[in-house]
């Protein structure tokens, strides 16, 4: 019951997202994206929730969960060298910008994490890894003392001298 209630409210957080940015750009002709207004939060939310609730596992988010340190470290190299090659090529769609700039946000960190992750010393000072643990073969077990059968002795009799 409680899932549906905060579905219905994420969908209606996010529809007055849509809402006021739709008339921010009518009175002003863009969309503030500023961290700080209200209704980027309420989007943030709301989408947070319904992908909480119809996406719990997702096996992409699974394999980046792995290099995901590597993307917010140096996810900056690539939206600001993405935004770079737009501009210089005069590109100034929004559209254009927030979807090749994620994307290349994503896809150079994890290309420097499978880079750096070939040798010791990039994992460490690039990646910030711990060396990974020499394995190293398990000693030789000793032997096993067996004793050996004793040999008996047989007398002329031809019983066993024990």
């Amino acid at each position: 019951r409680h899932k549906e209630v905060i579905t219905a409210l994420a969908v209606a957080l996010l529809a007055a997202w849509w809402a006021l940015s739709l008339l921010a750009h009518a009175v002003d002709g863009h969309i503030a994206v500023g961290a700080r207004q209200p209704y980027a939060l309420m989007a943030g939310l709301s989408a947070c929730l319904l992908l909480l609730f119809y996406l719990p596992y997702s096996a992409i988010a699974a394999r980046l969960a792995t290099v995901s340190f590597t993307v917010y470290l140096y996810h900056v190299l690539g939206t600001a060298g993405m935004r770079w090659i737009l501009q210089s090529f005069g590109v100034d769609s929004l559209a254009i910008h927030v979807s090749l700039g994620i994307a290349a946000g994503i896809i150079v960190p994890v290309a420097i994490h499978a880079a750096a992750s070939r040798w010791t010393i990039t994992r460490q000072l690039i990646l910030g890894c711990k060396p990974r643990p020499v394995e190293r073969a398990a000693p030789a077990a000793p032997p096993i003392p067996v004793e050996q059968p004793k040999a008996h002795a047989v007398l002329a009799s031809g019983r066993r001298q024990d």
